[in-house]
């Protein structure tokens, strides 16, 4: 392997002498060596298709990848403007590289060769390659005359650029923001320990009082338990403001930013021939056309419309009744939503702080991953983090044998990116006589509770935990040899939640929670904590699975329509086009205007556009998966099941294919409204029969003309 600045070795990466700039240089070595080597290998083979020189291309790639996780894995644990810019150096000359390659005419006349005769190839991973990149020769443009080419290429860059620009508004913009109060009475109703906080950042920035900021702790402390509805509107609409026309630092105000992406975006479209971005993106997607995916947002909407109206009702009378309310707010949901829990349904603060020992939470995870998936997980000594706090896990098979590796960073440090995510920092790789075990890492900010000189997390965390633990099985346990289609890389973008969100289903199991709980309370009040754990998670499921609808929908509508209507010198009229969404799907008639797409990352600066619906959709298999669990008579066989042909098997397959292989039948959303205790009286398992069109406002109104010119 090339000895480059960051690999100690064939296993651990080295975090002690990460030097961005060395990094970037590592890089531009690579890129410039792998052209020479492709050049090389097209040119001794003579042009005829061979499953040797495939993989061999394909083995160029083993170095280059850890190297870019790691500098995206410190932008998020360790974030500076100064690897920012590195980052954005590396990512674009990466995207020339691949730019180079795509329209590289003998790498093309190879593969198009070789996909002529795909029932010939015997190597079923080096058949779904070719697969995938024949269509990324088509996504690329390699069939553009060079003036088209290179105006895509320009595009593709300055959108590289765009999304590092939209998030790093937002991140200024969160960083600059703060509101210094010495009144405590407004402080009334927040948790002590967040006051404390909120004491403590005042101290340090040389001011009395207290210092709030919109991190995610003291934002939704404050939404949740303020009982000053001044200090709640206050933050509601400042965190709404950040990176908006309302913004009080104009230079980051994202509205251009996302126009501009919007735009160039459609105009990917127009030069490669679809109809819009949407469809471009679809080319690799479980569900394979704009048309499905409207579809299947409205059999969700339809089940869960009237749970969602009952809840916000429920809401309304409560407000009025007990706090003399006669309409509620955007930023009174969230609090009364709080009070009706104490209140009507009787639960005490205990009920909602129900904390874990982190030690135990973490011993029964790994239980269960053995007993789902017959695996060992155990810690190991590492000296070498980015943090004294890091810990190093070992997964291993039945016969001892190390399957792979992860790191555990889940506490809030004020110099993280907030959120929870696993990242890879090796991938699987067994190509050419070289092997890679496969490292992964699961981040997150939680709050470090200490009972008894035990660290504890709230049961909220755990449910994360889950879900991040199982985006690193899948990472871990997959059996695919080539990077570029193994665990969670390569599959549809609507399927990459479906394993995660399968493991989160477990954290609410009652014989999990019993055995955790056994050890923590006394066993009197298990039976008692699990019930008000149930009634929690399906606490408001409709006015959540509401809001990701219209979220799914905003993003599908961006990318699916020119909106002339909301269009005005260049720039795009979101928070009008959000606002009318939220109006029309008719269950949060607020008067303060939306702007979540201003802070909408996941579409505009990271892998999801045209694809938020992903969640929902990975959502239903994974209750689906998790019911055919609870189901079994056999969890060894169902697990086994699950382990080879879900885990394993990568990028092989359709996801939907695979989930059929193991479970016997196609998926269904009835086992989702089971899970949430939701009736439904109607049959919603076929995509193609729409029970409404909650997309028809948008059609009648925003009717499709000519795309914009950039």
């Amino acid at each position: 392997m090339n000895d480059l600045s960051l690999m100690v070795d064939d296993i651990l990466p080295s975090f002690r002498h990460f030097d961005p700039k060395k990094i970037v240089e590592d890089i531009e070595i690579v890129l410039i060596t792998n052209i020479k080597k492709i050049n090389e290998l097209l040119l001794n083979n003579g042009g005829n298709p061979d499953e040797t020189l495939i993989a061999s291309i394909e083995a160029l790639n083993i170095p280059l990848t850890p190297l870019l996780d790691m500098m995206i894995h410190f932008r998020d644990v360790s974030p500076s403007s100064n690897l920012d810019k590195f980052l954005n150096k590396a990512l674009i000359k990466i995207l020339e590289y691949n730019a180079n390659i795509m329209h590289n005419k003998n790498f093309h006349e190879i593969y198009t060769k070789f996909s002529n005769k795909l029932d010939q190839i015997q190597n079923i991973e080096l058949k779904k390659i070719l697969m995938k990149n024949m269509n990324n020769f088509r996504l690329s443009g390699y069939t553009l005359n060079d003036g088209e080419k290179r105006k895509l290429s320009t595009i593709m860059k300055r959108l590289t650029e765009l999304a590092g620009l939209f998030e790093s508004n937002i991140e200024t913009s969160l960083d600059k923001w703060l509101f210094n109060t010495v009144d405590r009475n407004l402080l009334q109703g927040i948790p002590d320990t967040i006051v404390q906080d909120m004491q403590e950042a005042a101290s340090q920035l040389g001011l009395s009082g207290y210092v709030i900021r919109l991190n995610h702790l003291h934002y939704s402390t404050i939404l949740k338990y303020a009982d000053s509805t001044h200090l709640r509107q206050k933050i509601y609409m400042a965190r709404h403001a950040i990176a908006t026309e309302e913004d009080c630092n104009k230079a980051c105000d994202n509205t251009a930013v996302l126009s501009e992406i919007i735009l160039l975006r459609s105009k990917i479209a127009k030069i490669l021939g679809f109809k819009n971005y949407a469809e471009y993106t679809l080319s690799d997607r479980c569900l394979k056309n704009t048309q499905q995916i409207f579809d299947f947002l409205s059999d969700l909407t339809n089940s869960f419309r009237e749970r969602a109206t009952k809840e916000i009702n429920e809401l309304k009378g409560f407000g009025k009744d007990c706090f003399n309310l006669e309409e509620i707010h955007a930023w009174d949901i969230e609090y009364l939503s709080q009070k009706l829990l104490l209140e009507k349904y009787k639960f005490s603060m205990k009920d909602l702080q129900i904390s874990l020992s982190e030690k135990k939470v973490l011993q029964c995870l790994f239980h269960l991953s053995k007993s789902l998936f017959n695996i060992e997980i155990s810690e190991t000594e590492c000296k070498d983090t980015w943090h004294q706090d890091v810990r190093l896990f070992n997964v291993y098979d039945h016969h001892n044998i190390l399957l792979g590796r992860f790191y555990l960073d889940i506490y809030y440090r004020k110099n993280k990116r907030q959120g929870a995510w696993c990242a890879e920092l090796k991938p699987r790789c067994k190509i050419n006589n070289f092997e890679q075990i496969p490292i992964a890492c699961i981040i997150a900010n939680f709050n470090k509770v200490k009972i008894k000189h035990e660290t504890h997390i709230f049961h909220q965390d755990m449910v994360t935990l889950f879900h991040e633990f199982g985006h690193c099985l899948h990472k871990i346990l997959t059996k695919v040899n080539f990077p570029m289609i193994g665990g969670d890389s390569g599959i549809q973008l609507d399927a990459t939640e479906f394993v995660s969100q399968f493991m989160e289903t477990w954290a609410w199991n009652e014989e999990i929670l019993t055995n955790l709980l056994q050890k923590t309370i006394f066993e009197h009040e298990v039976e008692h904590t699990i019930a008000k754990l149930k009634m929690m998670k399906n606490f408001q499921a409709g006015i959540r699975m509401i809001q990701n609808i219209e979220l799914s929908l905003l993003d599908m509508i961006l990318h699916t329509n020119p909106l002339t209507d909301y269009w005005l010198n260049d720039k795009l009229n979101v928070t009008k086009l959000s606002t009318e969404l939220s109006l029309e799907m008719g269950i949060f008639p607020f008067e303060y205007p939306a702007r979540t797409a201003h802070t909408f990352l996941h579409i505009f600066s990271r892998c999801f556009p045209a694809g938020y619906y992903s969640y929902l959709f990975s959502e239903v298999l994974a209750i689906d998966a998790y019911y055919t669990f609870k189901e079994s008579k056999n969890l060894d066989y169902t697990g086994h099941k699950f382990r080879t042909t879900i885990l394993e098997q990568g990028a092989l397959e359709d996801p939907i294919v695979l989930f059929s292989k193991f479970k016997g039948k196609s998926f269904s959303i009835h086992a989702m409204l089971k899970y949430y205790d939701v009736e439904s009286n109607q049959s919603t398992d076929k995509l193609d029969s729409p029970l409404i069109n909650t997309s028809q406002f948008f059609q009648t109104n925003c009717l499709v003309s000519t795309v914009q010119e950039v």
